[in-house]
C-alpha cells in the first residue's frame, strides 16, 4: 500500500509538524517506511524522527547519512490525478518502522535547515502480509 499526504509545509523558522501514525491490526509486525519529500522550488531539508521512544530513531537522508537501512527516495515518482508529481531525491528524509503495537507512533517532520521555510509531503509505504484463508465448513 501507498499513502500520499500533501500539502504540508513549515512557515516558521525551527518549525516542528508532528504527526501520528497508527498501523492496523492486520499490518502488526510489518515494516513501514515512512519519507518527508520537498516540493519543487523550497529549501527545505527535509529531516524526521520518531518521538517518544528511548532511542528517538532519526533520519536526515534516506539511504545515507545514518540513514543507510532505509531505502533512498530516489524511485518514488507519484503523479496524482491533477497532474501534481511527487518525486523523491537523495535529499528525501525517512523511516523505516515496524509497529509490534497499535499504540500511536509520534513522528516529527522538520528542515535541518533550521531557518528554511516550504511545502513537503508525507509518502508512507508498506506491505500487508498475505491474507490466509480459512476453510469453509
Amino acid at each position: 500500500y501507498i499513502a500520499v499526504i500533501e500539502g504540508l509545509s513549515l512557515i516558521e523558522a525551527n518549525q516542528v509538524n508532528p504527526v501520528d501514525l497508527q498501523i492496523g491490526a492486520i499490518a502488526l509486525g510489518s515494516s513501514v517506511t515512512v519519507y518527508m519529500i520537498k516540493a519543487d522550488g523550497t529549501r527545505i531539508d527535509p529531516f524526521m524522527r520518531q518521538f517518544g521512544t528511548d532511542d528517538y530513531p532519526q533520519c536526515d537522508d534516506a539511504g545515507g547519512r545514518g540513514c543507510e537501512a532505509v531505502p533512498s527516495a530516489t524511485s518514488i515518482r507519484v503523479t496524482l490525478f491533477d497532474g501534481t508529481v511527487i518525486q523523491g531525491d537523495r535529499f528525501s528524509a525517512g523511516l523505516r518502522l515496524t509497529p509490534q503495537t497499535l499504540d500511536l507512533v509520534n513522528l516529527e517532520f522538520m528542515s535541518r535547515a533550521n531557518n528554511a521555510t516550504g511545502a513537503y509531503t508525507i509518502v508512507i509505504i508498506g506491505e500487508l502480509p498475505p491474507i490466509s484463508e480459512t476453510p469453509s465448513s
